[in-house]
């Protein structure tokens, strides 16, 4: 893949020094957050390319299967939570 700098200007400078993980400096030395730093507005273009790339490796797909069970879990919960509240229990 080729990133034109005049192009693309955000979306190099996120992989160039602005899409980061945040240091933690801890008694054992220096470890990294699970999760990148949200710096808008790299992290916005930086998530699009993933998700873009997620789509044509096909792993959206399962992302988005994993999410329409959670939800469904999470409905069904609700529904519950819901009885009882009615019920008393």
């Amino acid at each position: 893949m080729i990133i034109s700098k005049t192009g693309c200007p955000n979306l190099r400078a996120g992989f160039l020094q602005k899409y980061v993980y945040k240091e933690i400096h801890t008694v054992t030395g220096t470890a990294y957050k699970d999760v990148p730093e949200k710096n808008h507005p790299y992290s916005d273009i930086q998530d699009c390319l993933q998700y873009a790339a997620l789509l044509v490796s096909g792993g959206l797909i399962e992302m988005e299967s994993e999410y329409d069970e959670a939800l469904a879990d999470l409905r069904r919960q609700r529904l519950i939570d819901e009885r009882n509240r009615v019920s008393g229990y």
